[in-house]
């Protein structure tokens, strides 16, 4: 089984590699000794995520290109060196990094795998930045201030949408959870955040997830164990769309679901299409999913979804936004701090480029697409504040991005309909 999972994810990375050829500019290859090498991680021999994170990659390599045609770092181009994070092959890859002289790693996608190799990051001196690991318990790491993410911590998520259903007058809530530590970061965050307000979680349950095929994976004694304490007004799903949409099959002909009728919600990002091409509409009908966002009209995120769909003929999916502020950050605190190796160096200065350095107070706005103006600037011992296409970054003292949004969108006759926009800040 092994040699065979092996072989499949070298074709699927293969694969990838020839199709980004045809995605990406097309350029003479730079000797290595004019490239800055920065590793990048996705758990691309998954295939039931392999296109999503392909799609990801893309928006990373947009960002490459831009620093690239304005002229790079100390006149060296950066090169992004794209490897297999699935299973195992994670700390493989993070160690190889580390033997080629690459010190600096955006990704990986999934919180699971960020924990899994954050303990040789940080004991070898490299700085990891996830683009969609939210787990809580990566914000809460012991890290040297090695570990970021651009995606926003399911700290805020759990928060907001707490505050969201006690505010609609949901007080009892039951919630299904994946069995890794995004499920159960992002379930203990939603948990003290609505019993904080008075509500009462009745029944938390777990559902496993390695070596889990969901198209097969029976859900009845889970759904079941979610009524077993009386009558729940809000039923919580911490879950992708694969195990959320298989896991409705139980739910749409559980008796009490039937007659207690709970709010369903989905607190991972999801494409409201297949949600409803996929579920009953008995469940569908007045669901809520709660997707994280840029401010509504951010002209940055603007800009960047207008530019990937014309680069690339799609829409951007979802962190990809967040792949691709990755890695101008990291290309900002490279010239700021003056160096492209040191990840103690550039995880000094992070805060500091991203706006949420409180000393200082006369940085100027960079918006996408500025990398030269920044660089200038950079270079001439000023300060910036990068305003990215995920909307304002302000690094808080995890690691995370200090200011998240959220829009929470209600399927209503098949269609999603967006009825909240919320922010909320670091510490409010």
């Amino acid at each position: 089984m092994k040699n065979i999972s092996n072989a499949i994810s070298a074709f699927v990375l293969i694969t990838l590699i020839l199709f980004m050829c045809t995605c990406v500019d097309k350029e003479k290859p730079e000797p290595e000794e004019n490239t800055i090498k920065i590793g990048y991680l996705a758990e691309i021999g998954l295939d039931i995520i392999f296109q999503k994170l392909t799609t990801m990659y893309y928006a990373a390599a947009m960002a490459q290109d831009e620093i690239n045609a304005a002229g790079g770092i100390n006149g060296k181009k950066i090169e992004l060196v794209l490897k297999d994070a699935y299973a195992d092959q994670a700390l493989i890859e993070v160690e190889a990094y580390k033997n080629n002289g690459i010190n600096l790693i955006i990704g990986p996608a999934f919180s699971s795998t960020t924990i899994k190799i954050a303990d040789y990051a940080i004991n070898n001196n490299m700085l990891i930045m996830s683009y969609s690991a939210t787990s809580s318990a990566i914000s809460n790491l012991s890290d040297n201030d090695l570990i970021w993410q651009t995606a926003t911590s399911d700290l805020y998520k759990g928060k907001v949408a707490a505050d969201y259903l006690y505010e609609h007058g949901k007080r009892r809530a039951a919630v299904l959870y994946r069995d890794d530590v995004f499920g159960q970061g992002l379930t203990d965050a939603f948990q003290t955040d609505f019993e904080l307000l008075g509500g009462s979680v009745v029944k938390n349950i777990k559902y496993p997830v390695d070596g889990i095929n969901f198209s097969t994976y029976d859900f009845t004694s889970e759904i079941s164990q979610l009524f077993s304490n009386g009558d729940i007004d809000v039923l919580y799903f911490v879950s992708f769309d694969s195990d959320f949409i298989r896991a409705c099959e139980f739910l749409k002909i559980n008796p009490s679901f039937i007659a207690q009728k709970p709010q369903v919600v989905l607190a991972e990002d999801a494409e409201i299409e297949k949600l409803v091409e996929n579920i009953a509409p008995t469940i569908t009908e007045g669901m809520l999913v709660f997707e994280a966002s840029a401010l509504e009209n951010d002209p940055n995120r603007t800009n960047f979804d207008r530019n990937y769909t014309n680069k690339f003929q799609i829409d951007p999916p979802s962190y990809a936004h967040e792949a691709y502020d990755a890695v101008y950050l990291i290309a900002y605190a490279m010239i700021k701090a003056n160096t492209t190796d040191s990840a103690i160096e550039i995880a000094e200065v992070l805060r500091a480029i991203s706006g949420s350095d409180e000393s200082i107070t006369d940085e100027t706005i960079i918006n996408i697409n500025e990398f030269e103006k920044a660089k200038n600037i950079l270079i001439s011992n000023g300060n910036i504040d990068y305003n990215g296409a995920s909307g304002e970054i302000l690094f808080d003292n995890t690691g995370a991005p200090g200011v998240a949004t959220y829009n929470i969108w209600e399927i209503v006759n098949g269609i999603g309909i967006k009825i909240s926009t919320i922010t909320i800040m670091q510490g409010k």
